[in-house]
């Protein structure tokens, strides 16, 4: 039986340090939370490579 999400976990961050989280997200693809979720449990994100049209 898979676990279901359903706690939260409440951090204060400055308006700079949450720019800097979300652009860190966006660079590998995944959503402000499961960024957060990864670094926390000791994995490192990577990159993805996007072509610029």
């Amino acid at each position: 039986m898979e676990d279901k999400r359903n706690k939260s976990i409440y951090v204060r961050v400055t308006l700079k340090e949450k720019i800097k989280i979300n652009a860190k997200a966006n660079k590998c693809g995944l959503s402000l939370s499961e960024y957060i979720r990864q670094v926390c449990l000791g994995y490192e994100p990577k990159e993805i490579y996007r072509r610029n049209k």
